[in-house]
């Protein structure tokens, strides 16, 4: 089993060699835009401060409890965040197996690291669900798919779970297709050539 290191700065190393991630050969391949990250980086401090209450909460199973409560002032714009995730544990029942869980992969000898968010059973099936706090974009479908590879299961379903700050959530299906799994594999590729 290899040992998987994430640093502050997002790199990955896999027995202390350095490995792509997931979301830095999207972003080198031009599939992730993130000047809007860039140039908000209060919508990123959100998304991780509803990525770490989300999964602490998790370890606790169903006792939400005083989670729901901002830790402090400067936190309570992640409530209703927190409010939809509740929601969306309780309307849907869904067994979580494994919570920020990061992985190893090879396509052809060409390594990549990730770290899905959950990994867990909807409605009897085994899924990926990535949580994300912003609007759906047109890259979500790959990065979910390249952490499928993550994941020793064929059958796997692909969803994202997008929190809104009304407090309501929106669970959409990724559908795993042929084309999307070429479309990995190309990015990945056209990555690693790209580094040498």
């Amino acid at each position: 089993m290899p040992i998987i290191k994430l640093d502050e700065e997002h790199k990955y190393t896999v027995d202390g060699r350095p490995c792509p991630g997931v979301s830095e050969i999207l972003k080198w391949c031009g599939g992730v835009d993130d000047r809007f990250y860039r140039s908000h980086p209060h919508a990123t401090a959100r998304g991780k401060k509803v990525h770490a209450a989300t999964a602490e909460a998790d370890c606790f199973g169903d006792s939400w409890g005083e989670w729901l409560l901002p830790a402090a002032p400067e936190d309570g714009d992640i409530v209703n965040y927190l409010l939809a995730y509740s929601t969306f544990r309780r309307e849907s029942k869904i067994e979580i197996l494994e919570i920020e869980k990061k992985g190893y992969a090879e396509i052809d000898g060409l390594g990549y690291c990730g770290t899905y968010d959950r990994l867990a059973k909807l409605n009897g099936r085994l899924c990926i669900i990535d949580i994300k706090t912003g609007a759906r974009a047109a890259w979500h479908g790959l990065q979910l798919e390249a952490y499928a590879g993550l994941v020793a299961e064929k059958e796997i379903d692909l969803y994202g779970l997008y929190l809104k700050p009304s407090g309501r959530y929106q669970l959409t299906a990724y559908p795993r297709t042929w084309e999307l799994g070429i479309e990995w594999e190309r990015m990945l590729f056209s990555f690693s050539e790209g580094q040498k």
